[in-house]
């Protein structure tokens, strides 16, 4: 096995797939002669030419929609949008075309083809390159969204979905690209889709987490297995579809009261009332809430006074 970062992963996983399946095209802005502005794709078109890895003009509708036609006339196209806060003019191609292929075919045609994009912040990108937009695509009927968090599943997942037979939009958390490193396997390696990855074997409870965010766990759970809290961690690697056997498995887990009260009492007061706010969301809060010794009342006041100070900031700021 080879040691390599996420980002070499990725190329790992190009590299191999365009090698044994003539039929997989890389494109996309600056993806071809500069490698792309993470140098993901970095030597493709000198090794495989230019007609199967190619610059693109700066249009992501037109990305999107030239993958979705040489997906119906049976290539394997990898469409790269430079960052994902670029594709939102691509999203009508996406959400309107791609993801309803097979279902408005009748199961006729089908649309096999990745959307590469790098997403997240914690590289200083600013507004226009940090955003973090899965959860738009994740409510869209016919379309897959990956999100890999080591570099083995990088690879193994790009495979699979290269291989998919329905378009898979495919996330790569830029924070992570060159800070995360670990073994690959060399040749083929796939990583079956809609499968989660136990990272952290724990009693007390499940944290979820996907993308740069599961190395952020693995932290605070080490850091809370000092304070007596055993820490289960969960990467969900596909967010849709949901691996089906953990979700069930989740939602069957008996809710242990006295074990939320002991993790609330670790939190300082004022961060105790925003568990509660954001409860508020949930409909578990009220009970929450009751372990607490907190009256209804209470939280919506609690509630009312938080959006009465945010107007207040917002009207001085």
């Amino acid at each position: 096995m080879a040691t390599l970062t996420l980002l070499q992963a990725v190329t790992d996983a190009l590299r191999t797939e365009m090698a044994r399946d003539d039929r997989v095209v890389v494109f996309g802005e600056d993806v071809g002669h500069n490698g792309g502005v993470f140098r993901a794709t970095e030597g493709l078109q000198k090794e495989f030419g230019e007609e199967r890895c190619f610059d693109t003009p700066l249009s992501e509708c037109g990305i999107v929609g030239t993958a979705i036609g040489m997906a119906l006339y049976g290539l394997r196209p990898v469409a790269e949008i430079q960052f994902l806060d670029f594709i939102y003019p691509a999203f009508d191609q996406l959400v309107s075309e791609a993801a309803k292929m097979r279902y408005r075919s009748g199961g006729e045609f089908t649309c096999p083809m990745v959307v590469r994009s790098p997403y997240g912040g914690g590289i200083r990108g600013g507004l226009y390159h940090s955003q973090s937009s899965e959860a738009y695509f994740c409510h869209t009927p016919g379309l897959k969204v990956v999100i890999p968090s080591t570099p083995a599943d990088t690879k193994g997942l790009l495979l699979s979905s290269i291989r998919d037979g329905d378009p898979v939009l495919f996330l790569e958390p830029k924070r992570i690209y060159r800070t995360v490193k670990g073994e690959v396997p060399e040749g083929d390696h796939t990583v079956p889709l809609s499968k989660a990855r136990l990272v952290r074997e724990g009693s007390g409870v499940t944290v979820v987490a996907w993308g740069a965010m599961v190395p952020v766990c693995e932290k605070a759970a080490a850091e809370a297995e000092g304070r007596g809290i055993d820490c289960e961690i969960l990467d969900l690697r596909t967010l849709v579809p949901l691996d089906e056997e953990w979700e069930a498995g989740i939602e069957s887990e008996p809710q242990d009261p006295d074990e939320l009260e002991r993790l609330l009492a670790l939190l300082p007061p004022r961060d105790r009332e925003a568990f509660v706010l954001r409860c508020l969301l949930d409909l578990s809060a009220k009970a929450a809430a009751a372990r607490l010794g907190i009256e209804p009342n209470a939280v919506d006041q609690a509630y009312h006074r938080a959006r009465i100070r945010l107007r207040e900031l917002l009207e001085d700021g």
